[in-house]
């Protein structure tokens, strides 16, 4: 009920508060707040004969003020760095793989993977620690692309976990890295021998703009602290930005600058820009970045498509990795990044050179090459003149394997014959006399071919 002082209060005109029937406005809160205290006492009153404890609230209550903790250096236990692939991944790190599409980055992450899980061998012949691996993935599907990739690459599937869907009390819904990875956690305390965690892509884990420092940083801070808990090397798949290829290495990933600094080791896979169509381009797995170990280095690898092993109703694709490779990560990538405009002389003088080479009908990819090499044609020289002569590559039909054969169209045999190696003169360049050249007085003319022949070409 509302004492006869308030309503007199709430009625008065603004400006004669003061004169309220000698109430001034400091008496009248005071009555107020008498009366505010006299309520929360009965109020206590009733709560404690109702058998319930009053816990009294502080007015003005402030919050403790936060601590810094000091630690000294010399409390610290030191730890060497536990590597699951020495220099190369860490237990309880994160780690970026970047390339750009059609480079190949998720089938290497698929052989990373397959590795782990049955303590394979790594490229450089070491021997992994066996472990679980838990991949989550939101651009390929499970039945035909991920799973066939891991079979194919020699996985044991047991030890392989996917990330499903998120239960709740709306139903499943599609997992989301940028809200659920608490429920992710929880989901994989089971798991005791967890060695890998896969992340394709991890922009799709930065709650907000992943072009933003702030934002990616403490999106990605949840891997870091995910991977320290369980002591597993986290991998986070990204994408390089279009255009910046001559670039630094860290400056190419997509999205904010902390995709390169949050990250212990950032792993960049690339392949020859401008490449032959008949043949898999080269392709580039380096360290372009390390804060634990060495950078620059890597791997040649190779994309190999073909069907499953034991299915063969799947087609899929797998990694084999090949000769190590030397330098700088930037140095290794500007090889994969030229593109040359071939000097028309030159590209002229390759012409001439494959015509007479051909002349006689058709000669291995690596006859070729070599022969070119010795009237120094560049490779990429010859492929160009090659591409306009028209020239045809293939392998002995019914091969999957095998040197590539060129020829021009008119030479190929019948498509339903297969090629013999005695019709490709095969060449022998150590029985080459010395001073003897393939094309010596003038552009294109060819002498002092091995006598094994038979004849002159």
């Amino acid at each position: 009920m509302i004492c006869s002082r308030q309503r007199r209060w709430n009625s008065a005109p603004r400006g004669e508060i003061s004169d309220m029937s000698g109430f001034s406005r400091e008496q009248f809160m005071a009555d107020i707040e008498e009366r505010a205290r006299r309520n929360q006492q009965e109020r206590r009153q009733r709560t404690e004969a109702n058998g319930h404890p009053h816990y009294p609230v502080a007015e003005h209550a402030q919050k403790p003020k936060p601590v810094v903790q000091l630690v000294k250096s010399s409390d610290i236990d030191l730890e060497p760095t536990d590597w699951l692939w020495k220099y190369y991944l860490a237990a309880g790190k994160l780690h970026i793989l970047a390339g750009a599409p059609g480079s190949g980055k998720t089938t290497i992450a698929m052989r990373l993977a397959a590795i782990v899980s049955t303590g394979g061998k790594w490229p450089d012949g070491t021997k992994s620690i066996p472990g679980s691996v838990l991949i989550w993935s939101g651009e390929d599907d499970p039945g035909d692309t991920i799973v066939p990739r891991l079979a194919a690459a020699g996985a044991d599937r047991d030890r392989i976990y996917l990330v499903g869907s998120v239960s709740d009390v709306d139903g499943n819904r599609a997992f989301d890295p940028a809200q659920d990875m608490e429920w992710l956690e929880a989901a994989i305390e089971s798991i005791d021998d967890l060695k890998l965690i896969i992340v394709d892509p991890i922009t799709s884990a930065v709650a907000g703009d992943s072009h933003k420092n702030s934002e990616t940083r403490r999106s990605l801070q949840v891997f870091v602290d995910l991977a320290a808990k369980k002591k597993a090397a986290v991998i986070g798949i990204t994408h390089l930005t279009k255009g910046t290829a001559g670039r630094d290495p860290l400056e190419r990933l997509t999205g904010s600058l902390a995709f390169g600094a949050l990250p212990r080791v950032v792993f960049i896979a690339a392949k020859d820009a401008e490449a032959d169509e008949d043949q898999d381009p080269k392709r580039y797995f380096t360290r372009a970045k390390s804060n634990i170990g060495p950078d620059g280095g890597g791997f040649e690898y190779e994309v190999v498509t073909g069907k499953m092993p034991g299915n063969e109703r799947i087609e899929t694709s797998w990694i084999t990795f090949g000769e190590p490779l030397k330098g700088t990560a930037r140095t290794i990538l500007a090889a994969a990044d030229e593109v040359k405009e071939p000097d028309k002389s030159e590209v002229g003088r390759a012409k001439s050179f494959l015509g007479e080479f051909l002349g006689r009908g058709m000669r291995t990819q690596a006859d070729c090459l070599a022969a070119a090499s010795m009237e120094d044609i560049s490779e990429r020289t010859l492929k160009r003149a090659k591409k306009e002569l028209g020239i045809v590559a293939r392998k002995d039909k019914g091969r999957m394997v095998g040197p590539w054969f060129w020829a021009f169209p008119d030479d190929l045999p019948p498509e339903d014959g297969q090629m013999r190696k005695e019709e490709a003169h095969p060449i022998n360049f150590g029985t080459l006399r010395e001073n003897q050249s393939l094309s010596g007085n003038g552009i294109g003319t060819l002498r002092s071919v091995p006598d094994f022949y038979g004849e002159d070409l």
